[in-house]
């Protein structure tokens, strides 16, 4: 990206008499870039890391987790936030019966663009029997911000999945407001090899405006979706709706196929929070099989912190 350095001396002249406007060289400023892959396997009655790669701004760390807990991966992005031009990845695998969480150390921020968006690119694989918990924090949009993010997921027959994927419009608690900016959002889920799960949320210029939608996000300023794969989807579905009942969001959920696919809506990224929570952790509940840990059932420790 490049930018031009604004005249701030209007009406100067060179040496030999002709006018000179001072604009400045082209300025190219430095970008984050980014990037982790990380694989995790079964070894004997427990899951261990398989293989770590990581590079830029993007690390990864593996704190001890508790007896009863899943291993996890904590991402960091250790330049401070997103802007535009910068550009992260994250490859994540689960091998067969594997059973790991990836989460990350805080909320990522999307700061004013000059020019074009930040992309943030995932791509997760699971294979069969493996358990999959993708729980990022939420990324708070600040105005002028702009980002593309792409959620790509392949998992076999009898893999599971839970993922969650939220943004904040604005610190309402600061007294932020998103006027302007861009979020662009996908999804792309395959599961036995066939595409069971595609979304698109696009949210650019007046954001202020088309928040204040009934359509669209009635006057809400924080929003998150959850979505669970598993061949047993159907059974939950019931239950998981009386969950969301229980919450002050705005909320839905639907099944397709082995997909269930739910939304929240809040008036602030404290409220949405909380439900969040809640939703996550009565989902981990009811994916609990017979003999696995408890600590299956709680969200990774840098939620709390």
């Amino acid at each position: 990206m490049t930018i031009v350095a604004p005249n701030f001396a209007r009406g100067g002249s060179s040496r030999d008499g002709t006018s000179q406007n001072n604009v400045l060289p082209l300025v190219r400023l430095q970008r984050s870039l980014g990037e982790v892959k990380v694989s995790f396997k079964r070894r004997a009655d427990r899951t261990a890391l398989a293989t770590v790669h990581q590079s830029g701004c993007c690390k990864a760390r593996f704190p001890v987790p508790e007896p009863s807990a899943w291993p996890e991966a904590v991402l960091i992005n250790t330049a401070g936030g997103l802007t535009d031009g910068d550009r992260v990845s994250v490859k994540a695998g689960w091998r067969s019966h594997a059973q790991a969480t990836i989460t990350t150390q805080a909320a990522e921020r999307i700061y004013r663009s000059r020019g074009g968006p930040a992309r943030i690119r995932n791509k997760l694989s699971i294979a069969a029997n493996a358990t999959a918990f993708w729980l990022p924090q939420e990324t708070i949009l600040f105005d002028g911000g702009q980002f593309e993010r792409n959620f790509i997921a392949d998992i076999a027959d009898s893999g599971r999945l839970l993922a969650c994927e939220s943004t904040v419009f604005g610190r309402s608690a600061m007294g932020e407001t998103v006027r302007s900016g861009l979020l662009f959002d996908t999804w792309r889920l395959r599961y036995a090899n066939k595409l069971v799960f595609a979304d698109g949320l696009r949210l650019d210029g007046d954001i202020l405006k088309r928040l204040e939608r009934p359509a669209l996000m009635r006057g809400a300023s924080a929003i998150a979706s959850v979505v669970l794969v598993d061949r047993d989807a159907a059974h939950l579905i019931e239950s998981l709706r009386t969950i969301l009942d229980t919450t002050s969001s705005v909320s839905g959920c639907s099944l397709v196929g082995p997909v269930v696919v739910i939304r929240l809506l809040a008036g602030s990224g404290a409220e949405l929070r909380r439900d969040l929570v809640l939703v996550l952790q009565e989902t981990m509940r009811l994916l609990r099989q017979d003999g696995e840990p408890t600590g299956c059932t709680r969200l990774p420790r840098v939620w709390s912190c």
